[in-house]
């Protein structure tokens, strides 16, 4: 496969991309760093594996204008342009090939560091994979450059490798893979930097793999002729073949990235605190929230040197980022500060993180002046077991709460309020506003409980009954409420919390999302530090539980789904959820439906088992419409499963459809006659029963809109293969067994998979605005490849939902959480796809199918009572003449009445075709179809000639439509029959 690779050239010719090495009067070997450069010019070059490889770098090594980067340029890419991951992103699927930088590593005695011998001791101590795999070494620039006194500039082996891999993999991915051996195998060291800071050093390089636009400097050094390099130019690059030509590198865990991240940062503090430091917790004020982080504070700060020397900052990214310049560094502007976190700050590259703090004091000072974070301190216990506090004229300690007051005589009064209160905390919603007061009270028997009162409860009696129904023994006079309002009103608290009402993204830009029991943020590890979880919420943490580890999950629940378009769509959808507000999509439904015993609501389980418990998780359609709306609200961004289709209110089902499918509850007014907020929310919604919401409709005379067949997408629960819902078995017996297995399974193990796809989706912001794009994209590919000639709209929209599902599945697999091969979501979402389109009966408008439906259903039904037949002979009525009572539909016509051959026709004027069988469309429409299905000649009104009668205009609809497929639920009361219809 053909693979592309980016090779840059400076917009201005004086400018090398190569270091300087020069010999200075003073017999110094002076180094000029590689220079900075504002504007390239890219040029894409085609390779097909590591030899051809190889051949591109040969000739572009003397070149010392060329460099070459892991990112591709976008169809907006300028041909000129600034070097950003913007303008060059990693491709979607990830990067065939990789350069390892290893720098620095000490030579074996009796191994020259430029040689051959070292390059191959360097590979030995590389993972497995690779080390029977060809390569590409490239000694670095300052490789092999000698001090006049014939020691080595910079010791040690210093070379680039340059492999080809098996499949295209992403850089945070192969960088993970990389250091987690690094860690494993002792690849590492950890020291002091310039700083003074703590650092873990890599035995590889990670930051030109993680980065699509960092510079791979492939251009000769520049040496001086005074200076000695003990190898020659055409020793510096070369090619070593192996056995193999590429690198088959293992399955690698979506969590892994996160991992490491730990990992890492435990060696680091592990290290500190054995030289010489300690850890200190701090909190951080951003907002009015708090963020906890860990901090390394050298025991005698005289010591060394603690953090870099700021010498300028500057705002980028529309002054959201804070890039750093220090004194001493030799890449400036390699550390930056973002508006979102400002107590961190973070390397380019390689996204280290570490306290800005520690990092440098001055930094912390600089962002105080941005207004990004109002106070770093020590972090307090915030399980204080007693309170013992005194302010304004109260006091708590761990009997109660008292106001302290002067009575007459100057006697000192003291009133008991309660027993202990403390206020832990201020909460308000996104929108600053339910302001509310967390509390810690005490019951008797010395629990404690967290309470959470509305701030416009303090006016009423409601704040004390709730703090006595968690076991407060509270003062009940009038006075006694009024001083305990004020005594949590005065309480001196700093800390703030946002309120988590729903499941769900809780910021405009989607970078934090919530579950009952964790917060996902991008970077950042799961918790809900800063986040206050609403009580409605916590209702349904039981629902999204975990249970067992993804591996168990991939093995016994996921892989036996393979082979089954049915269970892979399921489980697609699972993941789509969270996708939805990123690509500004509609909400989407499925509804799986087959008789009892075909499996559907297995597979409401195994997707269920995505987000939680499904024995929790699943709710039945037996509801209200406001508990509809509550529970739809409560799985924001969520998947909703829903049972039992039939159970639901018919003359509700059409509402209830249309509430899920807009996302929108109904409008609703306060007792003060003012509107309330409309609950919105975005879902998946998966629902299964044994009818289709057609047939529910048609219960109660209704009939279902376009609207309800794009929201609601009716999928029969049948594979095809005579065993409902299954069509591989995956090694078990039968159909039974392999089912039964899925439903035990997913009660054993759950709630992994949605986790590790959203730790995946906010590794980083390129992650996620490449997912998004990466997302959208094969969205708009499976769609036009799904086009259905001719269809009408909704049935675009249909494909756009089924694409859609195919490609949040794929994004699954490509995490390595869905354990399938590449492309099995787009095939089981095709196949339920075109099993959507066979049972619709057509690709034309829904209004169309159904007007065309309620015809043949009338003609079968009144063919012979509301219609007078004409005979051969031209004469009207049936046996002896009888004629039709009203309504009288039209006339029919025997143009042959042999019992050969039978035909005839209806003949029904214009005004009667119209108002009788045109509800919802044109009759210009509904005769275009009858003409498509051969059941009309023309697709107008034709004019005939009635008996006794002046001629008129008739549609003639032929009889042959009776012999068409009625929908199922129509058959029972389909009949038809005319008798005498002789030639007279």
């Amino acid at each position: 496969m053909t693979t592309y690779i980016t090779v840059l050239r400076p917009t201005d010719e004086l400018i090398p991309l190569s270091k300087d090495f020069q010999l200075t009067e003073n017999n110094v070997v002076k180094t000029d760093p590689y220079p900075n450069c504002a504007e390239f010019v890219w040029e894409q070059r085609p390779v097909e594996g590591i030899r051809e490889f190889h051949t591109l770098l040969q000739d572009i090594y003397r070149n010392r204008r060329c460099a070459i980067i892991r990112g591709l340029p976008t169809p907006q890419t300028e041909k000129v342009t600034r070097r950003t991951s913007e303008a060059f992103p990693e491709a979607p699927e990830g990067t065939p090939w990789v350069m390892l930088d290893i720098d620095g590593i000490p030579a074996p005695e009796g191994i020259a560091p430029c040689s051959l011998q070292a390059v191959e001791y360097v590979v030995s101590m590389l993972p497995p994979e690779f080390q029977q795999v060809s390569y590409v070494y490239m000694f670095s620039n300052s490789a092999g450059i000698m001090n006049p006194g014939g020691s080595y500039l910079k010791p040690g082996i210093r070379v680039h490798l340059f492999f080809w891999l098996t499949r295209p993999v992403r850089g945070a991915m192969l960088a993970a893979h990389l250091e987690q051996f690094c860690f494993q195998t002792g690849f590492y060291s950890v020291d002091l930097n310039k700083g003074g800071i703590p650092m873990v050093v890599l035995g590889i390089d990670m930051a030109p793999i993680k980065s699509s636009n960092q510079l791979h400097y492939t251009a000769e050094p520049m040496i001086d002729s005074g200076i000695n390099c003990d190898i020659t130019h055409q020793e510096r690059l070369g090619f070593v073949a192996k056995p193999a030509d590429s690198v088959n590198l293992p399955d690698i865990a979506s969590d892994l990235p996160g991992a490491v991240n730990r990992q890492r940062r435990e060696i680091r503090e592990t290290w500190a605190v054995e030289h010489g430091h300690q850890l200190q917790s701090r909190v951080a004020e951003v907002d009015g929230q708090r963020r906890r982080y860990t901090c390394l504070v050298p025991t005698d700060p005289n010591a060394v040197r603690t953090g870099r020397t700021l010498q300028d900052t500057r705002l980028r990214g529309n002054g959201a980022i804070l890039v750093l310049y220090f004194t001493d560094e030799n890449t400036p502007g390699s550390w930056f500060v973002t508006k979102g976190k400002p107590w961190l700050a973070r390397r380019y590259g390689d996204e280290t993180e570490i306290p800005l703090e520690e990092l440098c004091p001055a930094a912390v000072d600089k962002v105080r002046e941005l207004g990004w974070i109002e106070e770093i301190r020590d972090a307090r216990d915030d399980e204080v077991e007693f309170p013992s506090l005194r302010f304004g004229p109260f006091q708590v300690d761990e009997k109660a709460v008292t106001h302290h007051s002067v009575g007459k005589k100057d006697i000192p009064v003291v009133t008991w309020l309660a027993t202990p209160i403390i206020v832990d905390a201020l909460v308000r919603d996104l929108s600053s506003g339910q302001w509310s007061y967390l509390l810690k009270v005490w019951d008797p028997d010395g629990s404690c409980h967290n309470i959470r009162l509305l701030a416009t409860d303090l006016t009423s009696e409601n704040f004390r009954r709730a703090l006595m129904d968690h076991g407060v023994r509270c003062n009940t006079t009038t006075k006694g409420r009024e001083l305990l309002a004020y005594f949590i009103q005065d309480f001196p608290v700093n800390r703030r919390l946002t309120l988590v009402e729903s499941s769900g993204w809780l910021d405009e830009e989607c970078a934090v999302f919530a579950l009952p029991d964790a917060v996902f943020g991008i970077a950042g590890d799961q918790g809900t530090d800063g986040y206050h979880m609403a009580e409605r919420l916590m209702e349904f943490m039981q629902a999204y539980g975990q249970a067992g580890t993804l591996d168990e999950w991939q093995t016994h629940v996921a892989a036996l789904c393979q082979g089954n378009p049915l269970l892979v769509l399921a489980l697609s959808a699972a993941f789509l959820p969270p996708l939805l507000r990123l690509t500004g999509m509609e909400n989407i439904g499925v509804h799986f439906r087959g008789p009892s015993s075909s499996g559907k609501t297995r597979l409401l389980k195994v997707a269920s088992s995505v987000w939680g418990d499904p024995q929790q998780y699943i709710n039945s359609w037996r509801t209200t419409d406001n508990a509809l709306e509550t529970l739809a609200a409560a799985r924001n961004d969520a998947l909703l499963t829903l049972d039992e289709l039939g159970s639901l209110s018919a003359a509700s089902a059409g509402d209830a459809t249309y509430l899920l499918g807009n996302g929108q509850g109904k409008g609703r007014m306060r007792a003060d006659a003012s509107a309330r907020p409309v609950t919105k929310f975005r879902l998946v919604f998966l629902s299964s029963g044994e009818i289709s919401l057609n047939q529910l409709l048609h219960q109660t005379n209704q009939r279902s809109m376009a609207g309800h067949e794009v929201r609601l997408l009716d999928v029969k629960a049948d594979a095809g293969a005579g065993m409902g819902i299954i069509q591989s078995l995956n090694g078990f017996q039968s159909a039974r067994e392999l089912v039964d297995h899925l439903d035990e399974a997913s009660r054993r193990f759950y709630g992994t998979p949605i986790r590790a796809f959203l730790t995946r989706l906010l590794a980083t912001t390129e992650d996620k605005d490449w997912t998004v794009a990466r997302f959208d994209a094969q969205i708009h590919r499976l769609q036009a490849d799904w086009h259905v000639r001719g269809g009408d709209n909704q049935v675009h929209r249909v494909a756009q939902r089924f694409a859609a599902v195919a490609a949040a599945g794929e994004l699954a697999i490509l995490w390595h959480i869905l354990p399938f091969q590449e492309g099995e979501a787009i095939a089981a979402a095709q196949w339920c796809f075109q099993a959507w389109l066979n049972e619709r009966g057509g690709s034309e408008s829904t209004d169309i199918i159904r007007a065309y439906e309620a015809l043949v259903q009338k003609l079968h039904l009144y063919g012979s009572a509301r219609f007078e037949w004409i005979n051969r002979s031209g004469q009207i009525g049936l046996g002896e003449g009888t004629r039709v009572p009203n309504p009288c539909w039209g006339y029919g016509k025997w143009i042959d009445s042999s019992e050969a051959n039978p035909q005839f026709e209806f003949w029904i004027p214009v005004p009667t075709f119209e108002a009788e069988f045109c509800q919802g469309v044109t009759k210009q429409q509904l005769a275009e179809h009858l003409v498509a299905k051969g059941f009309m000649d023309l697709p107008k009104a034709d004019t005939r000639r009635v008996p006794d009668m002046r001629p008129m205009r008739v549609y003639a609809v032929k009889g042959a439509i009776l012999s068409g497929e009625l929908p199922e639920e129509q058959l029972d009361t389909a009949v038809f029959e005319v008798t005498g219809g002789g030639s007279g």
